[in-house]
Protein backbone atom coordinates (compact mmCIF):
# COMPACT_ATOMS: atom_id res chain seq x y z
CA UNK A 1 0.00 0.00 0.00
CA UNK A 2 1.30 3.24 -0.54
CA UNK A 3 -0.41 5.98 1.33
CA UNK A 4 -0.27 10.30 1.38
CA UNK A 5 -0.06 11.64 4.76
CA UNK A 6 -0.55 14.75 5.30
CA UNK A 7 1.52 17.28 7.89
CA UNK A 8 0.65 20.75 9.40
CA UNK A 9 2.73 23.41 10.75
CA UNK A 10 2.39 24.14 14.61
CA UNK A 11 3.03 26.72 16.98
CA UNK A 12 6.36 25.53 17.88
CA UNK A 13 7.64 24.01 14.89
CA UNK A 14 7.19 23.70 10.62
CA UNK A 15 5.91 20.56 9.04
CA UNK A 16 9.24 20.36 7.31
CA UNK A 17 11.26 20.57 11.17
CA UNK A 18 8.13 17.42 12.26
CA UNK A 19 9.16 15.29 9.38
CA UNK A 20 12.75 15.64 9.54
CA UNK A 21 12.75 15.17 13.38
CA UNK A 22 10.20 11.98 13.39
CA UNK A 23 11.63 10.28 10.51
CA UNK A 24 15.11 10.88 11.23
CA UNK A 25 14.81 9.31 14.73
CA UNK A 26 13.00 6.48 12.34
CA UNK A 27 9.52 6.77 13.86
CA UNK A 28 6.21 8.35 12.60
CA UNK A 29 3.43 8.80 14.70
CA UNK A 30 -0.85 8.69 13.30
CA UNK A 31 -4.07 9.77 15.23
CA UNK A 32 -7.18 8.05 15.72
CA UNK A 33 -8.63 8.92 12.78
CA UNK A 34 -6.21 9.14 10.41
CA UNK A 35 -7.38 7.06 7.39
CA UNK A 36 -5.38 3.94 6.28
CA UNK A 37 -3.65 3.90 9.79
CA UNK A 38 -5.45 0.38 10.63
CA UNK A 39 -4.41 -1.15 7.17
CA UNK A 40 -0.91 -0.17 7.52
CA UNK A 41 1.91 -2.71 7.65
CA UNK A 42 5.77 -3.40 6.81
CA UNK A 43 6.78 -3.01 3.78
CA UNK A 44 4.13 0.01 2.63
CA UNK A 45 5.21 3.40 1.40
CA UNK A 46 4.38 6.61 3.10
CA UNK A 47 4.70 10.08 1.39
CA UNK A 48 4.22 13.02 3.43
CA UNK A 49 2.35 16.05 2.15
CA UNK A 50 3.00 19.78 2.91
CA UNK A 51 0.08 21.72 2.52
CA UNK A 52 1.12 24.57 -0.30
CA UNK A 53 4.30 23.33 -1.05
CA UNK A 54 3.53 19.00 -2.16
CA UNK A 55 5.17 15.92 -1.35
CA UNK A 56 8.26 16.48 0.80
CA UNK A 57 9.40 13.09 1.67
CA UNK A 58 8.70 9.59 1.87
CA UNK A 59 9.49 6.71 3.55
CA UNK A 60 9.06 2.70 4.19
CA UNK A 61 7.46 1.32 6.90
CA UNK A 62 9.08 -1.33 8.53
CA UNK A 63 6.34 -2.63 11.43
CA UNK A 64 3.00 -2.35 12.42
CA UNK A 65 1.63 0.63 14.54
CA UNK A 66 0.93 0.61 17.95
CA UNK A 67 -0.34 2.32 20.38
CA UNK A 68 1.98 3.49 22.45
CA UNK A 69 4.90 5.92 22.37
CA UNK A 70 7.85 6.06 20.93
CA UNK A 71 10.45 4.64 22.29
CA UNK A 72 12.75 7.79 22.03
CA UNK A 73 11.11 10.16 24.72
CA UNK A 74 10.47 13.54 23.74
CA UNK A 75 10.04 12.71 20.27
CA UNK A 76 6.68 13.40 19.97
CA UNK A 77 5.29 16.82 21.58
CA UNK A 78 1.95 16.23 21.24
CA UNK A 79 1.25 12.06 22.06
CA UNK A 80 -2.28 12.94 23.06
CA UNK A 81 -3.26 13.39 19.44
CA UNK A 82 -1.35 11.13 17.82
CA UNK A 83 -0.79 7.94 19.96
CA UNK A 84 -0.20 5.47 16.99
CA UNK A 85 4.11 5.15 16.62
CA UNK A 86 5.50 2.65 13.47
CA UNK A 87 8.87 2.58 13.07
CA UNK A 88 10.23 3.76 9.75
CA UNK A 89 13.63 3.86 7.16
CA UNK A 90 14.95 4.71 4.44
CA UNK A 91 13.29 8.24 4.39
CA UNK A 92 14.24 10.73 1.28
CA UNK A 93 13.27 14.33 1.49
CA UNK A 94 12.53 16.43 -1.66
CA UNK A 95 12.37 19.81 0.28
CA UNK A 96 14.37 21.69 -2.44
CA UNK A 97 12.30 20.33 -5.28
CA UNK A 98 8.47 19.26 -3.43
CA UNK A 99 6.86 16.73 -6.36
Amino acid sequence: MNLITPVADDPESSAQETIERLLGAGWYVFGDKTAGRARLKPGDRLCFYRSGVGVVAEAEVTDYAERKPPPVKGLVRNIDKFPWAFPVQDARYFSTRPL
